[in-house]
């Protein structure tokens, strides 16, 4: 890793994980039962997590467990689970978005690395100083929407910043976007977004007038 920069990618699969440590990834993160932002389109198993460390782990790259789902009460005791048989089968670290379960899993798997996810919606230095110091996380994984500017300014902050660089980097406002939920009752903070934010839209006046459309309105 040139200049403490660590090239993190995803893998939704297997053979995605194999592809991007072959390709010279530094990490890769993954998903892992229900309690991942990309639930929809499967993920890994226990075992497939298990082989894809030690892959990773052979070439000299780590891997990372998504829990970056918003968690209902009832669901606490199942993540805490899921968190510790991820870390047993060989997770170097896990992106949390929850604080609540961040609390937990410091109390309960102090060894354990924790990231505080993008769906935490980090976006000021406060934020990044308590995740680190409150919460115990040794990575903030800051909100999508921030310029480099701001991103600039939280990395002053002495705690590992992460940002996303390139994909499908989301329009709106990291982990308190209810659009999906609203029109098509699927949430994208329960791992089902349908990114109705990406169709095209008219904008039409109080007649119906079309006074633009064709392409993303923001």
């Amino acid at each position: 890793m040139a200049q403490g920069v660590e090239l993190l990618a995803p893998a939704g699969t297997p053979d995605a994980l194999r592809a991007a440590v072959a390709a010279g990834a530094d990490a890769v993160y993954v998903g892992l039962g229900a309690f991942n932002a990309r639930a929809a389109n499967g993920g890994f198993s226990l075992d497939e997590l298990a082989r894809g460390c030690v892959l990773a782990h052979s070439r000299g790259a780590r891997v990372y467990v998504t829990l970056n789902v918003c968690l209902r009460d009832r669901e606490c005791a199942a993540a805490v689970e899921l968190a510790a048989a991820a870390s047993a089968s060989g997770a170097d670290a896990l992106i949390v978005a929850d604080i609540g379960l961040c609390s937990v899993l410091r109390r309960e798997l102090p060894h354990v690395e924790l990231h505080l996810s993008t769906q935490a919606g980090a976006q000021s230095a406060p934020a990044v100083r308590f995740a680190a110091r409150e919460l115990g996380v040794g990575r903030v994984t800051c909100a999508r929407e921030l310029s480099c500017a701001e991103l600039g300014r939280l990395c002053s902050e002495g705690v590992p910043i992460e940002a996303f660089c390139h994909g499908a980097i989301c329009i709106c406002y990291s982990g308190a976007c209810s659009y999906s939920a609203l029109m098509r009752g699927r949430s994208a903070n329960r791992g089902d977004c349908t990114q109705p934010c990406r169709l095209a839209y008219e904008l039409q006046d109080g007649s119906g007038r079309v006074l633009a459309g064709g392409a993303w309105r923001r």
